[in-house]
């Protein structure tokens, strides 16, 4: 890629890894909306939303740590390099912070994995059980929740290595994982698995993750979690002070973005759950889709601003939230035009989507959570949340908004109910702890 053009664009190396993943996801979706159309009955497709729905559940017991690894570890990889063979050189006393670190995460992601199993299995089997028969969900419900416990351990670790500058690599490992789960669900699906193709799916996922760190990235795991230097590495100290906050906000955002399908699928029955769940899931490839260049940009931001260099810190935060944001409109654009165009005609594929208006409310909120995400990686790559409490307000709300609405006005008043919420609450929240972050990066410039 010629130099000129990465320097004027910000469009790196991970960035076109990190989009060609998104774009596969998008390609995908359509051939897996066939599948799903093709092999799903609508009560089954309303299964398996709930099924995705549920396994949001994880955010109750990671508690936020997900969202401050790449932060807190890019910090400590300030002045470390990893050379040939696998093994990180550099500063003694950050070595060994960052070996600290690493055991610590991976001691957190084995008691949130058989917490996600033990607490989000019995949750999900008492909602899916207000519906049908426990024969039809039960052994794939169990199946599915056990390998997304697993898969949440290998969550850690990959964040781990994304932290310690492998940005690339992380996202090329995301885009294989990607195409390998969708063509083995694909696969499951076509040959008669049912409600167990979700499983099939983790399964593929999982086995890319366990290849990556354990096989690929073994002598930098292995150097990182047997290094028992001293550090002053302390969790309550590094870690604790911005993770706090963001658990509360991560237990509120399953309410934010989880909670829709669960309340369809218990007031108004799996066939509507289905309809909500695959248009959410068509609004949030979109948002991944946009997020691409600020997910690759975070662990490079926290270096910046480690560095004391403010100003080009700033420059690229414009320059990734501004693209990423017309990203995010122009596929706006085409799934509402797409979405009004299959009701108009008359399309089988109406049946399985929620109808305009609905919908349009739906990509609207989308956008204002986007606002949200670029002012949050702002002011989290200089090491503070400043949400804090306040985090949990939107996502309380919304979650209220949508019980409420829900169960009595179906899709129509969850999504009308989410939209008002974000577009006067959390959009206007996030703007202005984004100036009380801006006004600290000029005192931090001014001193320097």
């Amino acid at each position: 890629m010629p130099p000129f053009f990465r320097d004027k664009s910000g469009f790196e190396p991970a960035i076109f890894v990190a989009l060609a993943a998104r774009v596969w996801q998008a390609a995908a979706g359509l051939g897996t909306l066939f599948f799903v159309v093709r092999y799903f009955n609508p009560v089954e497709q309303g299964y398996y939303q709930t099924f995705l729905s549920l396994l949001a559940m994880q955010s109750f017991v990671e508690l936020g740590i997900l969202n401050v690894i790449v932060v807190v570890v890019s910090h400590e990889w300030a002045g470390l390099e990893r050379r040939r063979g696998g093994i990180i050189h550099g500063d003694a006393a950050k070595q060994a912070r960052l070996a600290a670190a690493a055991r610590f995460i991976a001691l957190w992601f084995v008691g949130a994995a058989l917490l996600l199993f033990v607490i989000g299995g019995g949750i999900g089997s008492l909602v899916l059980a207000q519906h049908g028969e426990r024969g039809i969900w039960q052994h794939p419900w169990l199946a599915t929740i056990t390998l997304a416990a697993l898969a949440l351990w290998c969550q850690g670790l990959v964040g781990l290595l994304e932290g310690c500058n492998q940005v690339a690599q992380v996202a090329t490992l995301r885009l294989v994982q990607s195409v390998t789960s969708i063509l083995v669900f694909w696969v499951a699906l076509s040959s008669g698995a049912g409600l167990w193709s979700l499983s099939a799916q983790l399964a593929g996922q999982l086995t890319c993750s366990l290849v990556f760190v354990f096989l690929i990235y073994r002598r930098t795991i292995l150097q990182l979690l047997f290094d028992r230097a001293p550090s002053d590495f302390d969790w309550r100290k590094d870690v604790w002070p911005m993770q706090w906050q963001l658990a509360l906000q991560g237990v509120a955002g399953y309410f934010m973005f989880s909670f829709f399908v669960p309340v369809i699928y218990s007031y108004w029955g799996p066939v509507e759950a289905g309809r909500m769940g695959i248009s959410l899931q068509v609004v949030i490839a979109l948002l991944g889709s946009a997020s691409a260049w600020l997910t690759v940009k975070t662990p490079r931001l926290g270096v910046m601003f480690a560095s004391g260099r403010y100003a080009e810190y700033e420059r690229t935060w414009i320059k990734t939230s501004a693209l990423s944001m017309l990203l995010l409109l122009a596929g706006s654009a085409v799934a509402v035009g797409a979405d009004w165009l299959i009701h108009r005609q008359g399309l089988a594929l109406a049946t399985r989507f929620l109808p305009p208006l609905p919908f349009t409310f739906l990509v609207a909120w989308t956008v204002m959570l986007y606002v949200m995400q670029c002012s949050a990686t702002y002011w989290r790559a200089q090491r503070i949340e400043l949400l804090g409490f306040w985090g949990l307000v939107p996502g309380a709300i919304t979650g209220i908004a949508v019980w409420l609405l829900g169960q009595r006005y179906g899709a129509l008043g969850e999504t009308a109910g989410a939209f008002c919420v974000s577009a006067g609450v959390i959009a206007p929240l996030c703007l202005h702890f984004l100036r009380q972050a801006h006004r600290r990066i000029r005192a931090l410039s001014a001193a320097a």
